[in-house]
């Protein structure tokens, strides 16, 4: 099923929550975003506001051109919800409360039998089907929470922080979940793990002081990263801003920037700005305090786009 969403002008004030102010984003059906952005810059009020756990002061959110806030229950039927603390109930067994959660996703009654055992499969818990929740390990209880998350087969999945508090192992299981139910699928994800968002999101949306301040393409930055070269730059005694200017006409040289007391030089692969830079220094009496080759993967990248 298709699962477009629209964000058109949202705006909310909130007294223990950073506010959100005129957001305007459109998600496309298959696609899977992650929100990121630093601690209380929005994200959490942005995933209520999506969940309609609370309601915007102004504009709107479509689910396929419906206003998703006058047509509460038919979209609560078409979304999955996972919160951070993955709730559980932790007495019952992983077969038993996946059994509840469909009949209160109004899973019909014929269709109980085969969906929970196409989920236990699916989230990888036939081992422990017959197992008391509390029992389980951390992993396996987010395997649980995610298995309530998918068990009516809705087209769009909200997760928040869905690896949160995992180990390495675990959460790297987790994003092979999320991977393998992610087709057909539309997925929002809020993550504070870079390896969340690079390994699954299509789409990065970087959020500051209730803005969107980057909507950043994956696939793209992933092509930047096989192509380019970073050179992390000090000169002196010139101020590093004055500098740009003259670096970015050196021959190669994509884009210069500044972070901290550094210039970052994006460069292609192929070229060498060495010379060409030692070159431009001896003719203005500038000297190199630091210039260090830094591989650009996409992680650094998405730092460089985050920065600015």
């Amino acid at each position: 099923m298709q699962a477009e969403i629209q964000i058109k002008n949202i705006a909310k004030a909130s007294k223990g929550l950073s506010d959100i102010k005129n957001i305007n984003l459109d998600i496309h059906s298959g696609e899977i975003i992650g929100f990121i952005g630093p601690d209380g810059s929005g994200k959490t009020l942005l995933m209520n506001l999506l969940t309609t756990y609370t309601t915007p002061d102004n504009g709107s959110i479509l689910f396929n051109s419906k206003n998703i806030y006058n047509n509460t229950e038919e979209y609560k039927q078409n979304i999955g919800y996972l919160p951070r603390t993955n709730p559980l109930f932790e007495n019952m067994t992983v077969s038993d409360f996946l059994k509840l959660m469909a009949k209160f996703s109004k899973v019909p009654q014929y269709l109980l039998p085969t969906r929970v055992i196409d989920t236990i499969r699916t989230c990888q818990l036939d081992s422990v089907k017959n197992s008391i929740i509390r029992t389980l390990s951390k992993g396996a209880k987010r395997r649980v929470g995610i298995g309530h998350t998918i068990i009516h087969n809705p087209p769009l999945l909200l997760l928040d922080q869905p690896t949160a508090e995992l180990d390495p192992n675990q959460a790297r299981n987790i994003r092979n979940l999320i991977k393998s139910i992610s087709k057909e699928r539309t997925i929002i994800i809020y993550s504070k793990s870079l390896d969340d968002i690079i390994e699954l999101c299509s789409r990065i949306i970087y959020i500051k002081k209730g803005e969107i301040v980057a909507d950043i393409n994956v696939k793209e930055l992933l092509q930047h990263s096989e192509e380019n070269t970073i050179y992390k730059v000090q000169i002196a005694p010139i101020p590093q801003i004055k500098a740009i200017e003259e670096l970015e006409c050196i021959e190669g040289v994509e884009k210069a920037e500044i972070y901290s007391e550094y210039i970052y030089l994006h460069c292609h692969k192929d070229v060498k700005i060495q010379e060409q830079l030692f070159h431009l220094c001896g003719i203005n009496g500038w000297y190199i305090n630091c210039l260090t080759p830094i591989e650009a993967t996409i992680e650094e990248l998405l730092k460089r786009q985050l920065i600015n």
